[in-house]
């Protein structure tokens, strides 16, 4: 009965801890989609080349929070802010984790709000003199419902154009911008744009318009460990305590049962087996019994016995005794 206790027991672990994984996997693969994507691209404006900027929205049924990650060439210049938007609209720095892989970065963070924003520099911008031109393609790393692309004109420019053809959109920082509207995108879809320009002033936009330079904001989370890791360690400290609990619990129950089992009452017919047992030892080794009165060479009795005892004997040769 014993046995049959602990197989069960050891299946039932088993079975718990295939659902902690079976959960915490169908968790960490939950799909992540976007409302809405709009991809702005400022060239020359804070730093040679050009600022890309993701602002996202989440799709209604995205359970929060997020972990993002963002595929991007390797050869970028530097990463700007990784942020959520909360529902103020007020941005909450994240710190970032990178991996590389191949000639791709992956830029990875957590993001418990309902929108979101990305920025990174890179250098495509290519020409001869005051002549700029530069292409730029998106591939999606999530399945996007509205993809816009922006494009802001650089200060002191001329000849702005963008290619496939673009609408005027409304001014940012002060300079005007061209839009696209790509629609729905599917994970792994690309969207793209040449943009070519004069620009004789080799001074960045914010030189020339006054504006500040973009400070620095401290990452809210920079406390905490990678989510990432997160959910490694839930998983292996979920896995491991209940594995400890199973153990502890096997050790206590086996222990109970063999304490109760020397408790256990005798019975009187056990009582009565074991008295009849003794009885049949003692009949079985019978004392000796005392030598003959008449005979000459007994001079004393054994007082233990009652074993005659010759003149020469200081111990009773039956049982030990001393003579007294």
């Amino acid at each position: 009965m014993l046995k049959r206790t602990r197989i069960l027991a050891i299946i039932l672990v088993t079975m718990v801890l295939f659902g902690a994984a079976g959960s915490a996997s169908v968790q960490a693969q939950s799909p992540v989609s976007l409302s809405s994507l709009e991809v702005k691209l400022w060239p020359e404006y804070d730093k040679p080349g050009v600022l890309v900027i993701y602002t996202g929205q989440f799709a209604p049924d995205v359970k929060l929070p997020v972990r993002l990650t963002f595929a991007i060439s390797a050869s970028i210049d530097s990463l700007g802010g990784t942020a959520g938007i909360d529902s103020q609209g007020i941005f909450r720095y994240r710190a970032p984790t990178t991996v590389q892989s191949g000639d791709q970065l992956l830029v990875s963070y957590d993001c418990p709000y309902p929108a979101f924003q990305f920025e990174y520099y890179y250098n495509p911008i290519a020409g001869q003199g005051a002549d700029r031109q530069f292409e730029y393609v998106y591939v999606a790393d999530y399945p996007v419902q509205n993809l816009t692309l922006r494009v802001q004109q650089p200060a002191g420019s001329s000849n702005f154009s963008a290619t496939p053809d673009m609408e005027v959109g409304s001014a940012e920082m002060g300079l005007p911008t061209v839009t696209r509207q790509v629609g729905a995108l599917p994970a792994g879809g690309a969207a793209s744009v040449a943009v070519s320009y004069r620009k004789d002033d080799l001074r960045l936009s914010i030189d020339q318009l006054g504006l500040p330079t973009p400070g620095t904001s401290p990452f809210e989370d920079a406390h905490k460990p990678a989510a990432s890791n997160n959910s490694t360690t839930v998983i292996i400290a979920v896995v491991a305590g209940i594995v400890i609990a199973a153990v502890v619990g096997l050790t206590i129950w086996s222990g109970s049962n063999k304490r109760a089992e020397g408790r256990r009452p005798i019975s009187a017919e056990t009582r009565t087996r074991a008295k009849k047992k003794g009885k049949a030892r003692a009949t079985s080794s019978p004392m000796p019994a005392p030598q003959a009165a008449g005979d000459s060479s007994v001079t004393g009795y054994c007082h233990r016995c009652g074993r005659g005892l010759k003149s020469d004997e200081r111990f009773c040769p039956a049982c030990g005794t001393p003579r007294k």
